[in-house]
């Protein structure tokens, strides 16, 4: 099962956002980091009211519309012109009770086309949830922020395949460009791998995102603890990409961070090339005997990550370090 989780895990390294993250809403608990992409965003979906409407007031103000629903309360927090409040549960089926995020979206916009953003905060409902919706409504939204709950449980064979269906779907259309630990909860270790059993996610569009590299630096300059009595809960590393900033030997050649760029050098020559993250990561998993066929392989049986975000290049990198007969 570590396997398992590890390959999940790696599908979620965060990538860096191109135009920067910003945060909005409250500076603890109730704020989050999404990309600085907000223009032309029709439409909020905020599923969850709690006592704060800082993010949702924030969506206002760049003139969304902001669409909330919650079964257990009867309105949201604050009253705002362009809120639009639903007396319901979101959840796998639409009934007296729950609204499908489907029916949802559909019921409360009339563009079909139009960029949306969903905040979800739904505690444990996120994955039937995103399991459930379907690929085309997922990719309305622009910007996906989610706060998944109940992680410690990734070793329990059931919630590992709810969890992996639900990251699953969202990755279909989107990457992770954020994670934050909330240090209202404790983290579980097992074997090499720290989980904190609640955190946010931050996803962007792919077709947002023009150049696939992973975000190395954490926690980030915005990031805030949620309770501020607690200590910092800092993401673990085997969250992200941070083994990349070791400098690697592999016989006569260095490779190491120069910047936000990965260059290798020849010890001997001296001569330089730039590598971008796809061939970083090759860098790394290759051992200076394997062919082209062979790490193909290899990336695709041990590194579960998807195509638009590190097979891409994977021909062409391969090709620039054979002709500096790295590999």
């Amino acid at each position: 099962m570590t396997t398992e989780i590890r390959n999940l895990l790696r599908t979620l390294h965060p990538l860096s956002s191109p135009s920067g993250l910003v945060r909005m809403g409250s500076k603890d608990d109730g704020g989050y980091l999404v990309p600085n992409d907000l223009i032309g965003i029709e439409a909020c979906f905020s599923p969850g009211v709690g006592y704060n409407s800082g993010f949702e007031k924030d969506c206002a103000g760049l003139n969304m519309q902001v669409f909330l629903a919650d079964k257990s309360v009867d309105g949201p927090a604050e009253i705002h012109e362009l809120f639009s409040f639903t007396k319901k549960f979101l959840g796998p089926n639409s009934n007296e009770d729950f609204i499908t995020l489907d029916d949802w979206v559909t019921s409360s916009v009339q563009s079909s086309t139009s960029d949306l953003l969903l905040q979800i905060d739904i505690e444990g409902g996120e994955y039937e949830v995103f399991s459930t919706a379907s690929k085309a409504v997922m990719q309305r939204f622009r910007i996906i922020v989610a706060e998944f709950h109940s992680l410690d449980q990734i070793w329990n064979d059931e919630f590992y395949n709810l969890a992996d269906s639900a990251f699953s779907k969202i990755l279909q259309t989107h990457s992770c460009v954020h994670i934050h630990p909330n240090n209202f909860c404790s983290v579980t270790q097992q074997n090499d791998l720290d989980i904190p059993s609640v955190m946010e996610f931050t996803f962007l569009r792919n077709d947002r995102i023009n150049n696939f590299d992973f975000q190395v630096n954490y926690p980030h300059r915005l990031d805030r603890d949620n309770a501020s009595d607690n200590p910092t809960l800092k993401l673990p590393k085997c969250w992200y990409r941070s083994d990349i900033l070791k400098p690697v030997r592999k016989q006569n050649y260095l490779m190491q961070q120069d910047g936000v760029n990965f260059v290798v050098q020849n010890t001997q020559t001296k001569e330089k090339i730039s590598l971008n993250d796809s061939a970083a990561l090759i860098w790394h998993l290759a051992d200076g005997t394997r062919t082209e066929i062979e790490i193909m392989e290899y990336l695709k049986s041990e590194v579960e990550v998807g195509a638009a975000t590190i097979r891409r290049d994977v021909t062409n990198c391969i090709n620039e370090l054979t002709r500096l007969r790295v590999l």
